[in-house]
């Protein structure tokens, strides 16, 4: 049984993902490998860095700090925890909180393995919600599909080898770093524009470009599960994963970019709207 994913909008503010795919390894194996979730850096691409908070074995009241964005880490908790059958972690960060259940049910070729997540947004990020249903049951299907090579596997649920070959030259990496950096620069420049136009009561066809121009980077950041394509594309190239190496600015400020666009994007719109309403 290959991977087979849904995605749908539950609410205005919340989208459903649900995943499933069988496994040829007994229920238990699989149940004791994705309940912890320390071992999701294994199987989740997106994930950048995660750690377990708590002591003790991971069950009920288990709380895990995760990091998959630039910015604040999200801090989950196990909210429920039935041995061998389902679990279910919670978490939220950045304008975002998310439901994670997973159930693993014995079948007669070993188990099934079935992955269900809300995520609901808030503020500016409602608008993305649309693009992450058409993007999350892909990255859930892909993700599930790691835990069955890896399970299944002659060596079972470990790290796969390094591929040298998906490692591009240096020159190709700091390419797309310097990309990364002057997009950055320009989208922000705009970022600026608008802000100034807004405070100036000049809400004009210059500021509705440089506002189309932030916007569209926000929807394919958003679209893209809140992380920069040209991430992936330097990471495939061979940057460290779980750092901001691909792009020129301090560490912590490249850190904390969402953190610090959203308040921008959310003050611009309303300069520009009082300004609008003042027209009439």
């Amino acid at each position: 049984m290959n991977a087979a994913a849904s995605g749908t909008v539950k609410d205005r503010r919340t989208a459903v993902i649900e995943v499933a795919i069988d496994i040829a390894c007994p229920a238990e194996v699989v149940f004791g490998y994705c309940s912890d979730h320390t071992n999701e850096i294994e199987w989740n691409p997106a994930m950048r860095r995660v750690a377990k908070i708590t002591d003790g074995p991971v069950g009920a009241g288990t709380r895990y700090e995760m990091q998959f964005l630039p910015g604040r880490p999200m801090i989950a908790e196990c909210v429920r925890f039935d041995p061998s059958a389902c679990w279910t972690v919670d978490g939220s960060a950045n304008g975002i909180r998310s439901s994670f259940t997973g159930r693993v049910t014995p079948v007669p070729a070993g188990a099934r393995l079935e992955f269900r997540m809300e995520i609901q947004a808030y503020g500016p990020l409602r608008a993305a919600l649309p693009l992450l249903r058409r993007k999350m049951p892909r990255d859930l299907a892909r993700d599930i599909a790691l835990i069955k090579a890896r399970l299944e596997g002659p060596a079972g649920p470990n790290p796969p080898e390094p591929d040298p070959a998906a490692r591009g030259s240096q020159a190709a990496l700091r390419a797309i770093k310097a990309i990364h950096t002057l997009a950055w620069f320009s989208i922000e420049g705009c970022m600026i524009y608008v802000l100034y136009t807004g405070f100036a009561g000049r809400s004009d066809r210059r500021a509705g470009i440089a506002a189309r121009v932030v916007a569209a980077e926000t929807l394919i950041f958003a679209g893209n599960g809140f992380r920069c394509p040209l991430t992936q594309v330097a990471e495939r190239l061979g940057a460290e994963r779980g750092s901001v190496t691909d792009i020129y600015l301090p560490r912590w400020f490249a850190r904390n970019l969402p953190a610090i666009h959203v308040p921008l994007i959310v003050l611009a719109t309303f300069l520009h709207a009082r300004n609008l309403r003042t027209r009439h």
